[in-house]
């Protein structure tokens, strides 16, 4: 079983409780709109990784059958918790400094906010580009389940630095990354590009010269921006972005386009830009939070069943689907045909995870929340925004 399945109900309360806290101390840290879409990213993301964990183990777990050292398992832990860090460091800030790499962990940092659910912001192509770079833990000794045990603390510390309502002591920050050297990383200001890559660790940021202290108020998000709530699109823009510039290219420049940085072949978006804001989920915030809750049951589930390929390509698509209607909903774009066939997929997928019986409540489900959306769910305007790669 996944561990972050064990994890779902703790970042939901996590999150749930730090927009209370904000509310109750006047701050305006959260969005509703842009919450559920960094939280639909990271929902896909898992979901496609019940397809993809098994064959993305398997060089891991070849190498390690090879490994060079055997370490005693105390030592084993210490060089994995520490490793997996190391191995982060080094895969984030090549995703930094590389097209291809960027592509692949753009959508992390899409959002204009900085709260707990952007740490769930994730891009489904991340698990791909960044397995190369723990390899090197198999040959090292580090098995895999110490490496899945240590990759999911770090995620899971990571987690916690996503907040701007609190900090760490002075102290430990010497060390360990705090919420103010990851808002730093997050930010967009000049002074404040490509540092702080460390997930636990700060320290090899101030070992390797891209650490930098907040001194100034972050402004965050991307420097050229998506403008989307689709996590489709929010996977794909920056792919989009690398087939333009690659058009727009000639001899060896286009087939360099990947290797070389974000910012050859593009131009930054004005500083002046206004906030992404198209509050299309007005009215539609307690039909959107039922599905959204739903969705984090099924994704649990699912997780924790370890299900056969069909019925985890049913999860996946279900999930992603939900995902982008709940995109069309924020950007005010037509979703009501589309959610039948999302809601009809859902009871499908639940059908082929745990059988008849989970597959009818599915469909009760399903009935209900269609005369949900017959009768109530009205959007203002089926005019949307613009978008172009």
């Amino acid at each position: 079983m996944d561990p972050i399945a064990l994890a779902l109900p703790v970042f939901v309360v996590a999150i749930l409780g730090e927009a209370l806290w904000a509310r109750r101390v006047g701050r305006d840290v959260i969005d509703f709109d842009d919450a559920v879409a960094a939280l639909a990213t990271g929902i896909l993301q898992r979901a496609w990784l019940l397809l993809l964990a098994a064959p993305l183990a398997l060089p891991y777990a070849a190498l390690w059958e090879h490994r060079l050292i055997e370490l005693p398992l105390w030592l084993e832990w210490v060089v994995g918790i520490v490793g997996v860090d190391l191995c982060f460091y080094a895969w984030h800030r090549w995703s930094h400094v590389s097209h291809l790499g960027w592509a692949t962990h753009l959508v992390h940092h899409q959002s204009e906010r900085y709260n707990l659910a952007v740490s769930l912001r994730q891009s489904a192509t991340e698990p791909l580009s960044s397995l190369p770079f723990y390899l090197p833990l198999a040959l090292g000794g580090v098995s895999l389940e110490v490496l899945v045990a240590a990759g999911s603390i770090n995620l899971l510390y990571q987690f916690v630095q996503h907040t701007e309502l609190a900090d760490g002591p002075a102290w430990w920050g010497t060390v360990f990354v705090t919420p103010s050297h990851h808002r730093v990383h997050h930010a967009v200001n000049p002074a404040y590009l490509d540092k702080n890559f460390g997930g636990m660790f700060i320290l090899f940021d101030r070992a390797f010269g891209t650490f930098a202290p907040e001194e100034e108020r972050p402004k965050y998000g991307t420097v050229a921006f998506a403008q989307t709530y689709d996590p489709i699109w929010a996977n794909a823009f920056w792919f989009a972005k690398m087939a333009e510039i690659a058009r727009a290219s000639s001899g060896w420049n286009r087939w360099l386009v990947p290797w070389r940085s974000p910012s050859w072949g593009t131009q930054a978006d004005s500083a002046e830009r206004p906030p992404f804001r198209p509050n299309g989920g007005r009215g539609h915030e307690a039909y959107v939070t039922f599905q959204l809750g739903a969705a984090v049951v099924l994704l649990g589930a699912a997780m924790a069943l370890v299900p056969a390929p069909i019925a985890a390509t049913g999860v996946a698509v279900s999930l992603t689907m939900a995902g982008v209607v709940w995109g069309r909903i924020f950007e005010r774009r037509p979703w009501r045909a589309l959610e039948g066939i999302r809601l009809a997929t859902n009871a499908a997928a639940w059908w082929l995870l745990a059988g008849p019986a989970a597959g009818s409540v599915a469909l009760l489900w399903a009935a209900a929340s269609g005369a949900w959306v017959a009768q109530g769910a009205k959007l203002g305007s089926s005019q949307g925004v613009t978008r172009s790669p």
